[in-house]
């Protein structure tokens, strides 16, 4: 986390394990340190059973760790008046078949010690925020996936929160309500408040987190900004050439002609990655070979390809 921005969650060397029968214990988490700042929006990724949910769940106390800590707000994991500062929105919400969209909310907004004016003022600001307002008299078992999904997240909006958890808030969504998701992200965010979200639609997530946390098997495999993470080796370089091109570019091995208009004397090249030393025999190359170099830049690895190139590389204990 950049800066000394407020700690608003943190876990410190964090564990989880669950006990199955006679068998060894099932290790949900191991060891994960994380800590995430005031404002910030950072998406939580894996395949299932990483140890995203378990995380949230610690985080509001409906699971205790087996060893590690953390602080949610300044206090101990799961403190009741924490909480009260907290929305969740779990991936498959309990929601009472019969009651309508605004009675869920107008329930929700109760348990949260809102009445009257307060209460009904802050059903409609969630339902508008959502686009909940054609739905609100509909009975939740009439209700669609989508609009259910809409429902869980304005009932995370209830308590006016500092930090919201969010469990796969885009999942179920047509393109246009995501697109909807997406923004009000970018909206809490801006309104200074605190996401910690995760999902498998990693495009979206690529347009609105600040961070990601990646993992695997329970353990923290990577965690930074995107502008870090997806600038690291993996994502290879670019290259614009004006004038002939050198024997040296098109023999390079994995180098791709992406386009060329010989025209205008211009052709564009993609190298995977290189080192400093194949960088400087490259780009000296082509400068000897009577080249122009319009541009040289490292390429910016997609957050798909990112995040498999994690899930698919040897583990630690498999390496060693």
């Amino acid at each position: 986390m950049a800066g000394a921005a407020e700690v608003v969650l943190g876990f410190e060397r964090i564990e989880k394990v669950y006990r199955a029968g006679w068998r060894r214990g099932v290790h949900a988490l191991r060891g994960v340190t994380l800590t995430v700042g005031a404002g910030e929006a950072v998406a939580l990724l894996g395949h299932n059973g990483a140890g995203k949910t378990t995380l949230m769940k610690l985080a509001l106390g409906l699971l205790r760790p087996t060893r590690g800590g953390g602080r949610l707000l300044g206090r101990p994991l799961g403190d009741r008046v924490a909480r009260r500062a907290v929305g969740f929105q779990p991936e498959q919400p309990y929601l009472y078949p019969f009651l309508s969209a605004r009675e869920t909310l107008e329930l929700l907004g109760h348990l949260n010690g809102l009445r009257g004016a307060p209460l009904r003022r802050r059903v409609g600001e969630a339902a508008e925020r959502l686009g909940l307002e054609p739905a609100l008299d509909t009975q939740v078992r009439r209700l669609s996936r989508g609009w259910l999904q809409r429902l869980a997240l304005a009932g995370a909006l209830m308590p006016d929160p500092r930090l919201l958890l969010l469990d796969e808030p885009l999942s179920g969504l047509d393109p246009q309500a995501r697109l909807g998701v997406k923004d009000l992200i970018r909206e809490l965010r801006a309104e200074g408040r605190t996401l910690l979200f995760n999902s498998h639609v990693l495009p979206d997530v690529e347009q609105v987190a600040d961070r990601v946390a990646v993992l695997r098997g329970g353990e923290l495999v990577a965690c930074g900004s995107l502008d870090d993470l997806l600038s690291r080796d993996g994502g290879g370089y670019e290259l614009e050439l004006g004038g002939p091109v050198p024997a040296l570019v098109a023999a390079w091995p994995g180098a791709e002609r992406l386009w060329s208009r010989p025209e205008a004397g211009r052709s564009f090249w993609r190298f995977p990655p290189l080192g400093r030393q194949e960088q400087q025999r490259l780009l000296g190359g082509i400068l000897a070979g009577g080249g122009e170099i319009v541009s040289f830049a490292a390429r910016r690895e997609g957050l798909e390809a990112f995040f498999s190139r994690l899930m698919t590389a040897p583990r630690r204990e498999e390496a060693a």
